[in-house]
């Protein structure tokens, strides 16, 4: 027997219509913002990554971008202060450039090839300054619970995450300055956050440019990676 085409209420066709569109305009609105007790969202634009390892440069774009600054990419880089050298290996170990000072290795690199990196949350702290960013927290250790307090309370956060979304151990290695650093590789990762409920966290994504209702519990094991890594801007 053929199957009989499906018939939809009238009414329900209405309402479904009217929950995904409000779903769409929660996730993607642009100019304005939205707040509903422990629900918010924040205006934030989104931009996508202009080089295969800008992540970095392309979060704090879009979190300039909330306080009316904008800034290319490029010029953000330059203001991380790129160290171009390639990675070295001898009787100590594996040696690179340090993340915590300076953007490193290759912005169209590949971790993987280990041609570039990335940056960690000073220098891209420093590269906001510089443009007029108004940033009240930049640091390791920022808890979830501050960092969605932050969003509920209308600020947005560049965060540190693993790209695949789950927990990895990092592992370390001797910077050529002779520090100590921790070296996410290859899921090093930072995203725009922008969004909060109480089961999600609104993420501008600038790998593809999208944006993500990620859960908490998969933000927070992603998060721990980087020892809750963020800066959160005003």
């Amino acid at each position: 027997m053929r199957n009989q085409p499906l018939r939809i209420h009238p009414l329900i066709r209405t309402v479904t219509a009217v929950l995904i569109a409000a779903s769409t305009m929660l996730a993607t609105s642009i100019g304005s913002e939205a707040s509903a007790g422990s629900s918010r969202t924040i205006w934030v634009p989104l931009y996508r990554q202009i080089y295969g390892l800008d992540c970095e440069a392309a979060a704090l774009q879009m979190a300039l971008a909330h306080e009316g600054i904008r800034v290319s990419q490029g010029a953000l880089l330059d203001a991380m202060q790129i160290d171009w050298r390639m990675p070295t290996r001898d009787a100590t170990g594996f040696h690179w450039g340090n993340p915590n000072t300076n953007f490193v290795g290759n912005p169209n690199g590949s971790e993987i090839r280990q041609t570039g990196y990335g940056a960690y949350s000073y220098p891209v702290s420093r590269a906001a300054w510089k443009y007029g960013g108004r940033i009240l927290a930049t640091q390791t250790g920022i808890s979830p619970s501050l960092v969605y307090w932050s969003l509920l309370h209308g600020h947005p956060v560049v965060a540190w995450v693993a790209f695949d979304w789950r927990y990895h151990q990092v592992s370390h290695y001797v910077a050529f300055d002779g520090q100590t650093v921790a070296y996410g590789s290859p899921y090093e990762h930072a995203v725009t956050l922008y969004g909060v409920t109480p089961g999600y966290v609104l993420v501008n994504n600038p790998w593809r440019g999208v944006r993500q209702w990620i859960p908490k519990w998969q933000f927070e094991r992603a998060y721990a990676t980087f020892s809750n890594m963020a800066i959160i801007f005003n």
